[in-house]
């Protein structure tokens, strides 16, 4: 493909449309509808605990890899708090390393300890607490 036929297409046009046909995506709403309940439900019966900042970080690192353009009101919008309240809770979650750090920009790798909880016995009780079983 040529420089000049690369200058004719319009890449922003190009993501905001696959942005938004994504967003349309019914079975993607279920999963951000569970992940939204989840993550609130575990911050409202337990606080700031390693649990729910290992499910928020896991939620980061999805939203960082999704391209979703500002994570920190995405996921604001998903725990119904204030982004300036989600920054401190990822904050929090890199100094309790459950979360990695990319020096300079969003993103970073859910650690070891993270993938523990969001995988163990707190994956189990999530579970439970969506399917109505607690």
């Amino acid at each position: 493909m040529s420089s000049t036929v690369l200058r004719q297409v319009d890449f922003k046009k190009a993501g905001d449309q696959f942005r938004a046909t994504r967003s349309a995506d019914p079975e993607q709403r279920v999963t951000q509808d569970a992940e939204a309940e989840a993550l609130r439900w575990l911050l409202g019966s337990e606080g700031i605990s390693d649990a729910y900042l290992a499910f928020l970080a896991e939620s980061y690192v999805r939203a960082v890899s999704r391209a979703v353009p500002n994570v920190t009101a995405y996921l604001a919008e998903l725990t119904q708090k204030r982004p300036e309240t989600i920054r401190g809770h990822l904050k929090e979650a890199r100094k309790r390393d459950l979360l990695t750090t990319v020096p300079g920009k969003a993103g970073g790798q859910l650690t070891a300890k993270a993938r523990e909880i969001t995988n163990g016995e707190y994956l189990d009780r999530v579970t439970a607490h969506l399917m109505g079983e607690q």
